[in-house]
């Protein structure tokens, strides 16, 4: 997903597999390098390896071709939704969203949402 500046975006991706299995996944630090945006790399405490409110981590890349993003999470509401915020360098911060919905057994929707949000907002969701 694209992102403009100053727009939000949003996607919808069907998977098949339950909701719990692609929840799972969404929460794993040790697996978001997997899925997310391209990045390569997840750095966060070692005891922390399932996103909770609160919780910071870092994604880089590899080849250093995007500045590093400080994530923090902000709502955690299993199964179903996870929030974070995305912190880099010179830029606005970005509201990020994964909500899972159900549109069958065994099949999971989910939809990610990213939006600018100002720094004021950032503070009071942190």
């Amino acid at each position: 997903m694209k992102r403009l500046p100053g727009h939000s975006e949003t996607g919808r991706t069907v998977i098949e597999r339950p909701r719990a299995e692609v929840w799972r996944l969404i929460v794993s630090l040790p697996r978001i390098t997997e899925w997310y945006d391209g990045w390569e790399c997840c750095e966060y405490p070692s005891d922390q390896a399932l996103l909770h409110e609160g919780q910071t981590f870092v994604l880089r890349s590899r080849q250093d071709s995007q500045p590093p993003v400080r994530c923090q999470v902000v709502t955690v509401v299993e199964p179903s939704v996870v929030r974070w915020i995305e912190h880099q360098h010179a830029r606005s911060p970005v509201l990020v969203e994964f909500r899972l919905e159900v549109p069958a057994p065994e099949r999971t929707a989910v939809i990610h949402t990213k939006r600018p949000i100002t720094f004021e907002t950032a503070r009071q969701l942190s």
